[in-house]
């Protein structure tokens, strides 16, 4: 979001001493290797595994607990160290005050698009006659598209101030496992109204859930770390 700066989930950050991140396309050798890098490799500059930034400040939103993770679902890494050789040249905005409402409120047709981002899995399948089918995950960074269904609060009703529903199945695009704490953008922006919190079933179709941080609490929270 800025030169130190990185947004993600709540539930990616709560209970998290420290931090790594990877931004490169295509982690399938990682993958393949089977090796999952502590953080003292990961902070080392002449490791295999070494990150393009860290940070020991994982910071998640007050009120936040795993209980009811949809409610409160950002957090921030502030003070991130950047590695040799990294550098931002562009970097996410905020959205302004209510502007999940203002696209309830819009006509479908005149709505914006969404592209969301992440390193999750493809698809996944569930059992079939007592047999695993497996997921699919290579650990590459994509983009999907959305679309705005509504607001939904677990046991909530329809409209509340929590989360969006965005469309998620393999034809309009959408988000599953691992994808969350990814950014969504209004489509051709660098604007994130919101990052990835949850799915809603076991095969990551239907909808899935981003947490909106246009809110007046969430503005002035991510204000606090964010630089205009």
């Amino acid at each position: 979001m800025d030169a130190d700066t990185f947004l993600t989930a709540g539930h990616c950050t709560s209970g998290a001493d420290a931090v790594a991140i990877w931004f490169d396309e295509d982690l399938q050798d990682e993958r393949a290797s089977g090796q999952i890098a502590v953080f003292a490799e990961a902070i080392d500059q002449d490791d295999p595994s070494d990150a393009d930034v860290w940070s020991y400040d994982a910071l998640t939103r007050d009120n936040y607990t795993d209980a009811a993770f949809y409610l409160h679902d950002v957090g921030i890494v502030d003070g991130i160290t950047l590695a040799d050789g990294v550098s931002f040249d562009k970097y996410g905005a905020l959205p302004t005050l209510g502007y999940w409402d203002e696209q309830h409120e819009t006509r479908k047709k005149d709505r914006d698009s969404y592209t969301t981002v992440g390193y999750g899995l493809q698809w996944a399948a569930p059992p079939s006659q007592g047999i695993g089918r497996g997921d699919q995950d290579d650990w590459t960074r994509l983009q999907a598209g959305g679309e705005l269904i509504g607001y939904r609060q677990f046991g909530g009703g329809k409209t509340n101030d929590a989360y969006v529903v965005l469309t998620n199945n393999a034809n309009t695009g959408g988000t599953c496992f691992g994808d969350s704490g990814g950014p969504t953008f209004i489509e051709g922006t660098n604007t994130v109204v919101a990052v990835t919190s949850f799915g809603v079933n076991s095969t990551c179709a239907g909808t899935s859930g981003v947490y909106r941080i246009d809110t007046a609490d969430d503005l002035s929270w991510l204000g606090q770390f964010v630089s205009d």
